[in-house]
């Protein structure tokens, strides 16, 4: 463990929730986060990346905004005079007299360091992914880019261009004595798939200390994967150009881009010269924590909070950033209660955030004939009178069959079944804009969930302006294990009680648009995983391609790779011949879904990869290749079964 020589340092990680497109409040939130720790004699003081927000859109295009930006930013400046303090955070910073490649003014994603009311530096990102839900260079410029603009009008090299551009100014401590600090900006940490290594570049040029401003989405154990990119970074430099220590900061909040809301949990973390973790702020805390650097820190252990409770908190931040801002007599929200597991537990979480409570959720149950279960109408009933909400339950067969009757559709047909599907949706849509007093509360509007999971959204399973419509799909990155997992840590951590009757969890799901119908899918539950639950996440999360399922299954493989018990695939498929025509049928209806998915409801991404603004998906089937033919032919061949 190395010796630092910055015994007493002390620092400051300010986790800001900020707010989207709001450069001017977020400006003062950050002021005031520099008075307190000047206060409490806080040596540096490091900020987020973007104070303006980050993924905003096309927000970056309004000149307005920009200016409201320069504002925001030369009021910190303005805020560090007379103070000891050093102060560094990321914001997007025009350059007026240049072009970017969109013919607007160029735009940096920047770095800044203050310190008694000067500029220090500014510095631009080095790296800018274009992966995911990120497309930084839709509107920024960044430092790679101009060092190859540079390079070809001079001749010069462009990593020698870059090392010049990444600067590190020398700052001063409380007590006066020097230090040397370099600036990156998020990606320029996760650089193993570049050819360019801004950290190592700073350590090169003299930095002692290492900021990384950070607006870094979570998602399934990133911060673990996070721990150890710092660690591979700090011990690829030399030993004797190694920075002492690595400070990293996130946001904390949620911000919302075309049909996703992305969940910032900070986590932000300070390291010591081998990248060894010495302090960790806990997840989701706002404000500034302060570290003062020990004569010999020791390494921590990470935190590793519960995955099932990880998924819970970010829920909840999505559900207070949607509903909470919603005014006082519009802020209610209808959830249609089957007695399934997907609907009782989107119920339950929405009444367990103080933003809505029992007051503002109403359960509605519709039956229609003989087709809903009274086992179903019961729990349903028991859910809402477990839960304290208003419960409705309203038939709709004399709707339906109306409407069956108008237009000439039989029953048990498709046909039929969409109409009690989009049935439903109109009974919950007229009573989300019925004016009336619920609770002795005011209501004027309102609105309902979409509560279909992310094996139904992936697979097309539902109705178009029906199931698949609403104000907010919740769970739309939510596999079914995972929905079981967080019913029952509501019953157990946050209701300390079955409000979620147990046989909600037992019953096979179902959509009850047919006598006796359940789900066509091989789910996962609370004690094992499903097949489709993980064919889901390999295609999405994973990019798993047809070639790979099919290479995986003839090898023996798939099981094992979707962490399925021993002789799951034999009991659901007797034969190759069954588990090709299943794969055939699952990949048609996944491409085809994409049509609806593009019109479905916003939601969060909390996985690798979600559904939204996050997979960019096409209506353009992906082909099944000359080698899935040649794979096919292979397993069908085979006599044996698995």
């Amino acid at each position: 463990m190395p010796t630092l020589n910055f015994e007493g340092f002390k620092i400051g990680l300010c986790q800001q929730p900020c707010i989207p497109a709001n450069p001017a409040f977020n400006a003062q939130y950050f002021i005031r986060c520099i008075e307190e720790a000047e206060s409490e004699e806080v040596d540096l003081l490091v900020g987020v990346e973007a104070l303006q927000g980050y993924l905003i859109g096309d927000q970056y295009e309004y000149t307005a905004f920009l200016i409201e930006v320069e504002a925001a930013n030369a009021n910190i400046q303005k805020a560090t005079a007379g103070k000891r303090i050093a102060v560094t955070y990321g914001s997007v910073v025009p350059i007026w007299a240049n072009r970017g490649e969109d013919g607007r003014a160029m735009k940096w994603n920047a770095g800044v360091i203050l310190q008694d009311g000067e500029l220090l530096q500014l510095s631009n990102k080095t790296l800018q992914p274009n992966y995911r839900m990120f497309n930084d260079s839709r509107h920024m410029f960044e430092t790679r880019k101009e060092a190859e603009r540079i390079a070809l009008e001079t001749g010069q090299r462009p990593g020698d261009l870059l090392k010049q551009m990444l600067q590190v100014p020398t700052l001063r401590r409380r007590d006066g004595k020097p230090y040397r600090l370099g600036q990156i900006l998020c990606e320029d940490m996760w650089d193993a798939d570049y050819a360019i290594k801004p950290t190592r570049l700073l350590a090169e040029n003299g930095a002692e200390i290492i900021v990384n401003h950070s607006a870094s989405p979570w998602t399934w154990r990133k911060n673990h994967k996070r721990h150890r990119v710092v660690k591979a970074l700090m011990r690829g430099i030399p030993a004797d150009i190694r920075p002492k220590l690595f400070v990293y900061c996130n946001r904390v909040g949620v911000e919302q881009q075309s049909k996703n809301f992305y969940v910032f949990d900070g986590s932000s973390a300070i390291y010591d010269g081998g990248g060894d973790l010495i302090f960790e702020v806990e997840p989701y805390r706002a404000g500034t924590v302060n570290f003062s650097v020990p004569a010999n820190p020791l390494r921590i252990e990470e935190l590793l909070p519960d995955d099932t409770k990880a998924l819970d908190n970010a829920l909840s931040l999505v559900i207070d950033e949607f509903f909470g801002p919603m005014p006082d007599e519009k802020r209610f929200v209808l959830v249609g209660l089957s007695g399934g597991i997907d609907s009782s537990v989107m119920a339950a979480k929405l009444v367990a955030r103080p933003c809505l409570g029992p007051k503002r959720v109403i359960g509605v149950n519709m039956p229609y004939a003989d087709y809903n279960s009274q086992a179903g109408q019961d729990d349903a009933h028991a859910l809402a009178r477990n839960l304290g909400i208003q419960y409705l339950q309203i038939p709709i067969t004399e709707m339906v069959d109306s409407a069956a009757r108008a237009t000439g559709v039989e029953p048990r047909t498709l046909a039929h079944e969409n109409i009690q599907a989009r049935m439903r949706m109109e009974v919950l849509a007229a009573l989300a804009q019925k004016p009336e007093q619920i609770n002795g509360l005011a209501k004027t509007g309102g609105v309902f969930t979409a509560n279909g999971n992310k094996v139904e959204w992936a697979f097309g399973y539902g109705t178009m302006y029906a199931d698949i419509a609403g104000a907010i799909a919740l769970f739309m990155d939510l596999v079914k294990r995972e929905i079981y997992q967080i019913g029952d840590f509501l019953n157990r951590e946050v209701y300390r009680s079955d409000v979620i009757p147990r046989r909600t969890f037992e019953r096979a799901p179902t959509a009850e648009l047919a006598r006796a119908q359940v789900d066509p899918f091989f789910y996962g539950s609370l004690e094992h995983r499903g097949y489709h639950d993980e064919w889901v996440r390999a295609v999405t999360e994973f990019r798993w391609d047809p070639d790979r399922f099919l290479e995986e299954y003839l090898m023996g493989n798939l099981e094992k790779s979707f962490l399925l018990e021993p002789g799951t695939l034999n009991a659901l498929f007797r034969t190759g011949q069954d588990f090709i025509a299943r794969f055939e049928r699952d990949w048609s209806d996944f491409t085809t879904g994409y049509r609806k998915r593009v019109q479905a409801p916003p939601g969060p991404v909390l996985s690798r990869r979600g559904f939204g603004g996050d997979l960019n998906e096409s209506l353009y089937a992906f082909p099944l290749t000359a080698n899935y033919q040649r794979l096919k032919a292979q397993i069908l061949s085979q006599v044996a079964t698995r």
